[in-house]
């Protein structure tokens, strides 16, 4: 009997060797050293999601205090994204989803949220650390969602176990219940598309009335939007005055070294040759100007005068187009600056390109 009771005894053993620790013995049935490395996003938004203004972060904690996560919110022009990421050898077994214009359209009781009652939710086969939730987008920009984000996660103690499940919310303002269940908000951001914006070339600007191209636009508002005339240049030292439509195409589009002027003009014309930072700034702030005076000339409700500059490699790195602007007119006028013409004229140049036609983004400007 002993020796019977020893070989039971052995048995029970051996297989708490092999399976660990029992009740805890891994819930999931997978291969924790792929599941582990391996990111599973069900619903997948893509490979490069354009992002429609700030996307905001929350906390996933747990108890209030431990940091076990994030979840992630933005939207695009067509969907919402909701997602989850567990850190700390943390992984997903189960996410609950609430998107709502209100808080009551949480589903609650007595306050308190029920996650098994939420219309978005995933139970996961194998446990993965990152999830994506893709909602099509059912509401306009500017539209506040509240969002109750829960999840419950576990652990892995050895490799093939588990300890502690924990209940996780996104972290935000409480509910009105008792428990711990937190819920944020999420404004939806409005989406700017490339043709939102609009710029021309001195090219673009030098041409005969055409079917509808920038010379037409030129002539039909040039007087209400400059009714003084378009003036480049320092006011303190010499200046540029293109009184008309016609000037500007008598005197566009200028080539040759960049540099500033010896002495003021009146309606020059291509011929006097006054170097590409005076044809440059011309553009500049043709563009500039009928953006503020005529809402239709580009389709954002936000101005070209607001874009900053957005490559790092540009000695105007992070300027707002207005301090460019005025930059420009001091070094074209002649004044003292930090600047050359060469560096004012290039700058100028990538801007006029940037949003040719409102139908291309060269990336040089962004909207803040």
């Amino acid at each position: 009997m002993k020796r019977a009771f020893l070989f039971v005894v052995s048995i029970v053993a051996l297989g708490l060797f092999f399976t660990g620790c029992g009740k805890d013995t891994n819930p999931f049935n997978v291969d924790l050293e792929d599941s582990l490395t391996r990111k599973v996003v069900p619903g997948d938004p893509g490979d490069n999601p354009a992002i429609c203004g700030e996307p905001i972060e929350v906390i996933l904690y747990s108890g209030r205090h431990i940091n076990v996560g994030s979840v992630k919110v933005w939207n695009d022009e067509n969907n919402l994204y909701v997602q989850y990421t567990t850190i700390d050898g943390w992984m997903m077994k189960k996410t609950h989803l609430s998107v709502a214009v209100s808080l009551d359209g949480i589903p609650q009781k007595k306050g308190n949220p029920r996650p098994r009652k939420f219309p978005y939710k995933r139970k996961y086969n194998k446990p993965i650390t990152e999830d994506t939730y893709v909602i099509p987008l059912s509401w306009s920009a500017g539209t506040k969602l509240y969002l109750a984000a829960h999840a419950i996660l576990a652990k892995h103690k050895k490799k093939h176990c588990f300890k502690k499940i924990k209940s996780v919310w996104g972290d935000g303002y409480d509910f009105p219940g008792k428990t711990k269940a937190t819920y944020f908000t999420f404004d939806i951001q409005d989406c700017l598309t490339l043709s939102d914006f609009r710029t021309q070339t001195m090219d673009d600007w030098s041409e005969i009335c055409n079917n509808h191209n920038s010379g037409c636009y030129c002539d039909a508002n040039f007087v209400s939007c400059f009714p003084s005339g378009l003036r480049i240049g320092s006011s303190d030292r010499y200046t540029i005055l293109l009184t008309s439509s016609q000037s500007v195409k008598n005197f566009l589009p200028q080539t040759g070294t960049p540099r500033a002027l010896r002495q003021s003009y009146i309606d020059p014309v291509q011929a006097d040759e006054l170097g590409s930072l005076a044809g440059q700034l011309a553009a500049v702030t043709l563009n500039v100007y009928f953006d503020l005076c005529d809402q239709n000339f580009g389709k954002s409700e936000y101005h070209l005068i607001d874009q900053l500059v957005a490559d790092p490699a540009s000695p105007f790195y992070g300027w707002a187009m207005g301090e460019v602007l005025w930059q420009a007119n001091r070094v074209l006028g002649g004044e003292r600056t930090s600047y050359t013409p060469a560096q004012m004229s290039e700058c100028l140049t990538r801007i006029n390109e940037n949003y040719r036609d409102g139908t291309t983004d060269n990336g040089f400007l962004i909207f803040p």
